[in-house]
């Protein structure tokens, strides 16, 4: 009996609190042998539970049906067709509570009501991928697999590519592992192997391998990518939908800054297939990504110059493809934020990007915004006949001076749309703030790297300029212990200075790296690519000072 009361309880809770208050794998494996057991009572509420998972799972919930018997999968098929009512969370934890009276708080009391409501969590989303179990492929690779890969023929080719597909299809979650010599097997079979059928197929297993293993494919997502950018000059219909596959997968785990080169180089190259091909795929990007990167100006304007360059060309199809991208991003930011960039368009395109953009769906996920501190309050009136005190003074103290070379941050209006710079004082004034996924409150410091900044740090004449603009920088994490991702073009610069040939200097760099590694946190990632190559090189030094403080 002790497992029908825990089935009433499970039944109870799900109803109430929605599947996500349940750890839903350990349960998910006991339920088939749940609908065998002895006790009709305990099979009857098996199957209730069944049907109220299936509600809110939806179809993902069919896949863990696979073990039960057939004529039980009817009957919980049957009973959920039966249930037309979407599922509602009508009870919520005292965690659930706390956050939504946080949030309640910080939107207003306008939209308390709705924080409250139950309709707010009509269904709570569990990610079917997050009910799979890991598995490995690689130990189940064939031995000949390579081999095969190498073959003369293509039907060995072709059956190298099959069985590794059937291994992706039938174990959809992957065990993270060492997949390079995998990875890199299909890249050069994506690019080089001269049949159709073996290069579809390997962009499917690429797709697959990007899908399976998600934000653990980073370390080959961008060389994928810039594979399959330079394959979308193949025209036949199933290779371009496994290459597109292929792409949209891989870019899950990396970014638009990572791609930058790779994508803006095709959309600049002369075959018309590749740019339409690209387009299109920052067109289904742009429409996912978050709109505080979509805001960046230092990493977005590259690619919209590039993109409203290809609305210019002859091809119609590549206008098309261009207007589509450009369209979903004026959807996206706004059609002010943008003006600059269409201000010499003809009408005629520009009528066509503003029709893609009222076609344009964002599904990009909103993103919280952190309430700024309200400005202190004023001191009152001094009292007649008392004088005044300069602004900034402390009481028994003269009025602070700001430091030689650093200027008072000053209000002033600007357009900050794309295509113009705001002032050095206007960016030095705001530093926006945003809380990360652990709780950490960030600091937005793109703002405070300059263009004057990054030129002294490029400085080929000067080395004393250069190390200012390392000192500077060194203040600047000292003073930002916590940083978001946004750099601009700091990487770069920086990985410049990581090989400069005044050793004191490379290795006043590397010092900066440290600091930025601890500022951004666990995001460091994503800017290791730009920094990693000039890093290495310094383990060659023959100053022990200069290896220890790479490694």
């Amino acid at each position: 009996m002790t497992h029908y009361f825990v089935l009433i309880v499970l039944l109870f809770d799900c109803r109430a609190f929605g599947p996500k208050v349940i750890n839903l794998k350990p349960l998910l494996k006991k339920l088939p042998g749940m609908t065998e057991d002895r006790d009709k009572g305990v099979r009857e509420e098996t199957k209730k539970l069944m049907v109220e998972l299936y509600r809110w799972l939806g179809p993902a919930f069919k896949p863990q049906l696979n073990a039960v018997k057939e004529l039980v999968v009817k009957d919980v098929e049957t009973e959920y067709e039966k249930c037309k009512d979407k599922p509602v969370v009508t009870r919520y934890l005292r965690s659930q509570q706390a956050k939504k009276e946080r949030e309640a708080d910080e939107e207003g009391n306008e939209d308390e009501a709705d924080a409250a409501g139950p309709e707010e969590d009509a269904g709570p989303e569990v990610d079917p991928f997050d009910l799979l179990d890991p598995v490995d492929i690689l130990s189940k690779l064939p031995k000949d697999f390579y081999e095969k890969c190498e073959a003369k023929k293509w039907q060995e080719r072709k059956e190298a590519m099959e069985c590794l597909d059937s291994l992706i299809t039938a174990n959809p979650k992957l065990e993270p592992g060492d997949y390079s010599d995998v990875v890199r097997t299909l890249r050069k079979m994506v690019s080089k192997d001269s049949n159709v059928l073996v290069v579809a197929l390997a962009a499917k297993c690429m797709a697959g391998l990007a899908n399976g293993l998600k934000k653990k494919f980073s370390p080959y997502a961008a060389h994928c990518i810039s594979t399959v950018l330079e394959k979308f000059k193949e025209k036949k219909p199933q290779v371009v939908t496994a290459l597109r596959e292929a792409i949209d997968n891989s870019f899950v785990a990396t970014s638009l800054e990572t791609i930058q080169e790779d994508v803006i180089g095709a959309l600049n190259g002369k075959n018309p297939q590749v740019k339409i091909e690209t387009n299109a795929f920052l067109a289904r990007v742009f429409s996912k990504t978050p709109l505080k990167i979509m805001s960046d100006k230092k990493l977005m304007k590259p690619y919209f110059t590039a993109i409203v360059a290809n609305l210019n060309e002859s091809d119609p199809q590549v206008r098309d493809a261009a207007a589509e991208a450009f369209g979903v991003a004026m959807k996206h930011l706004g059609e002010k934020a943008v003006s600059p960039l269409t201000a010499d368009l003809e009408p005629i395109k520009l009528a066509k990007v503003k029709e893609f953009c009222d076609k344009a769906v964002i599904t990009a996920p909103k993103e919280k915004v952190v309430k700024q501190a309200p400005p202190p309050k004023t001191a009152p009136a001094a009292l007649k006949g008392a004088p005044s005190k300069p602004a900034g003074t402390k009481p028994g103290g003269p009025a602070k001076k700001a430091p030689p070379g650093k200027k008072l941050p000053v209000k002033k209006d600007y357009d900050d749309d794309y295509g113009l710079e705001a002032p050095e004082s206007a960016s030095a004034a705001a530093t926006p703030e945003e809380v990360d996924d652990d709780g950490v409150t960030r600091v937005d410091i793109s703002g405070l790297i300059t263009e004057q900044l990054l030129n002294e740090l490029g400085d080929k004449k000067n080395w004393k300029t250069r190390d200012e603009a390392l000192d500077k920088l060194r203040g600047l994490l000292n003073k930002h212990k916590h940083i978001t991702v946004n750099l601009g073009d700091l990487p770069t610069a920086l990985a410049q200075r990581l090989q400069d040939s005044n050793k004191n200097l490379a290795n006043s760099a590397f010092l900066v790296c440290q600091n930025l590694a601890v500022a951004l946190g666990r995001n460091a990632k994503r800017h290791t690519s730009t920094l990693a190559a000039a890093m290495l090189s310094g383990l060659g030094d023959s100053k022990v000072y200069c290896n220890n403080n790479v490694l």
